[in-house]
């Protein structure tokens, strides 16, 4: 897996204690565990109230995830974008990323649908952006643990809550996640590394196969 680091600019993250734009960029399905998100979210913004939420995509879920936010009384802290009726959905998601301080990707397994390693959190880490996620698939292969970002047992909202709490109140945590995230991304994400050592696996594997 690998991404073009040239098109993803990084961004010094911002400073704030009290004013964090948290991001999810997905579709809406149940293995997404949005829901995970916002309930989480909504005990953030009892604390932090200039707190938001923006969620990009679109999906089957959506309208549960609206009762929700409802039922939680925070519509005016939640946001949701749908990129893909944009002309350049591309643009758009990253004009949010580009805006984000922290993305979340709480997806957890579900029946009969295994997830590979979400191009998102490659694509935020190279943004400077640090990601919160359950260890779900390939999320803790990408983001590490304490050095990129926090991962989290599936299905934990207090845990959840819990990181998302301790990214707010320190600006010098995300600045070391953020750092960190980039420089893992280059290091082991990059299309043209990649490209070379997935070449190189081909060739051994054909000299392996002619002995």
């Amino acid at each position: 897996l690998g991404i073009d680091t040239k098109n993803f600019e990084y961004k010094t993250p911002s400073k704030s204690k009290t004013k964090i734009r948290f991001l999810n960029v997905s579709r809406f399905l149940e293995k997404k565990g949005l829901d995970y998100a916002i309930k989480a979210f909504a005990k953030v913004v009892e604390k932090y109230p200039d707190c938001t939420l923006t969620l990009v995509g679109d999906g089957p879920e959506k309208e549960k995830y609206i009762s929700l936010i409802k039922e939680f009384k925070i519509e005016d802290k939640v946001f949701f974008i749908n990129n893909m009726i944009a002309p350049k959905p591309r643009e758009v998601t990253l004009f949010e990323f580009k805006k984000a301080d922290i993305f979340l990707l709480p997806s957890i397994s579900t029946k009969n649908d295994y997830g590979g390693a979400p191009v998102t959190l490659v694509e935020s880490q190279s943004m400077g952006v640090p990601c919160i996620v359950f260890d779900e698939a390939g999320n803790s292969e990408i983001v590490l643990d304490g050095k990129t970002g926090f991962v989290i047992p599936q299905r934990d909202t207090q845990g959840l809550t819990n990181k998302m709490f301790e990214l707010i109140k320190n600006p010098s945590l995300r600045l070391k996640f953020s750092k960190a995230g980039k420089d893992y991304v280059n290091k082991e994400f990059n299309q043209e590394i990649q490209n070379i050592r997935l070449e190189n696996i081909y060739k051994e594997a054909i000299k392996n196969y002619k002995r």
